[in-house]
């Protein structure tokens, strides 16, 4: 938000499109780009590259299910995609900070 000169929901807008423009890249690649090296060296590639786009969904998926970032309300959030954002408090203290579990 500082560097972009941004509120909150400037850089969630920023985010979004980052995210959209990464996606049509690498689909871009995937679909039209990879280059090609024989039979079966193209086949284990289309399998790594396929696991790659297989594993940014996971590490999206994983995020709702262990209750990590979301708590208790991972299935509604992953269903809305809105989130509430803790209060802006600083700790002077360093590590892991003690959140309410109600804002979860």
């Amino acid at each position: 938000m500082h560097h972009n000169k941004t509120d909150v929901q400037g850089a969630m807008d920023w985010v979004y499109n980052y995210h959209k423009e990464l996606e049509a890249k690498f689909m871009d690649i995937y679909e039209n780009k990879i280059p090609k090296f024989g039979e079966v060296v193209d086949a284990e590639l289309a399998i790594y590259v396929d696991g790659l786009g297989n594993w940014v969904r996971a590490s999206d998926q994983w995020g709702f299910e262990s209750e990590r970032y979301f708590g208790k309300r991972a299935p509604e959030i992953q269903k809305t995609r809105w989130v509430t954002l803790l209060p802006k408090e600083r700790s002077d203290e360093i590590g892991p900070q003690l959140v309410d579990a109600s804002l979860l």
